[in-house]
């Protein structure tokens, strides 16, 4: 086995959502502070819904933008309208490929989900919530 594909096999990750995990060592770089109708712009820590940059940008030109682009974000908790902190939280979960039943989410959080699927150019969020919605009648 030549030097390449040792190193190929070792960075092969099997379970992204591992960063999530504070014992991890991987400390997130932002966070994201959603904040709902109902709400004012004051949060906790507890709160906020952590991250790593990179990783959002490797898989969302939307967050490579806000991140690495011109007019980048440079706050350390990025505050998010329009959303709840559920749905926030579910695709956050997706992209780090955390098991989602999807089958057991209402319809509004499937929705609210799609939508951030769809502001957030993440095509295969995008199809992985419409099997579970194409269960609900269209009335």
């Amino acid at each position: 086995t030549s030097t390449r594909d040792n190193s190929s096999s070792m960075l092969a990750v099997k379970n992204w959502s591992q960063a999530l995990d504070p014992t991890y060592g991987l400390p997130p770089d932002v966070a994201f502070n959603i904040i709902e109708e109902d709400g004012g712009d004051e949060y906790s820590r507890e709160d906020t819904i952590a991250a790593h940059k990179y990783f959002l940008a490797m898989v969302s030109p939307v967050f490579k933008a806000m991140f690495f682009g011109l007019t980048k974000e440079t706050r350390e908790v990025v505050p998010i309208r329009g959303t709840s902190k559920d749905a926030f939280t579910l695709m956050i979960h997706y992209i780090y490929q955390k098991k989602i039943c999807w089958m057991e989410k209402g319809v509004f959080l499937l929705l609210e989900v799609v939508n951030l699927a769809e502001m957030y150019d993440l095509e295969e969020l995008m199809e992985e919530v419409k099997k579970p919605l194409a269960k609900y009648p269209l009335t």
